[in-house]
């Protein structure tokens, strides 16, 4: 089924479908995300399934700011973050390919690293996802990541969760994004 998924940046034009069908965690992120990205400061990708969007993952260019991911790596290290897929399509290569999109245009701008926070408790599906995906342990230790948001019904909303950071180092020269090495010790 995630042959019909397309994977692209998204519009303005897309902001009513997307704030209709993407809900979790409140839908006034993606009039922030995509002021965001006209800044050139993210990409905010949405997965579509015909004309419906089914999925999303913001990629920061200044990297992980709660892990200063950037400066412990000594290189650009773009973060993706709020990675989501519809529960329906969960487990059919919708995140994958939100996440190959994210590296492909990390690896396009020539940063060697591209990184991801995880929440470790409890061991997610998620998780393994990105570690069968190259995905490994940065070597910076726990760190809590907490935000709120506006719920639907006008609550606001806090979360927060124990991370772990992990990178995959990226090609330095074209052709597709494979598995290189692990962070530096």
């Amino acid at each position: 089924m995630s042959d019909a998924i397309e994977i692209r940046p998204m519009a303005v034009t897309d902001l009513p479908l997307v704030r209709a069908h993407l809900t979790n965690g409140g839908t006034a992120k993606h009039a922030e995300r995509l002021a965001r990205q006209a800044r050139g400061e993210t990409v905010y990708l949405i997965a579509w399934q015909g004309a419906r969007p089914v999925g999303h993952a913001l990629l920061k260019w200044e990297g992980a700011a709660d892990v200063s991911a950037p400066q412990r790596l000594g290189a650009a290290c773009p973060d993706v973050e709020d990675l989501w897929v519809a529960e329906a399509l969960r487990g059919q290569g919708v995140g994958s390919r939100l996440l190959r999109a994210a590296e492909e245009l990390a690896q396009a701008r020539g940063c060697p690293w591209i990184g991801l926070s995880v929440g470790v408790v409890p061991p997610s599906p998620a998780r393994r996802l990105y570690e069968r995906l190259g995905y490994r342990d940065a070597g910076f230790g726990l760190h809590v990541e907490r935000d709120e948001y506006v719920d639907e019904a006008g609550e606001t909303r806090v979360w927060q969760e124990t991370c772990l950071y992990l990178v995959k180092a990226l090609p330095s020269s074209g052709g597709p994004v494979q598995e290189r090495g692990g962070p530096p010790a």
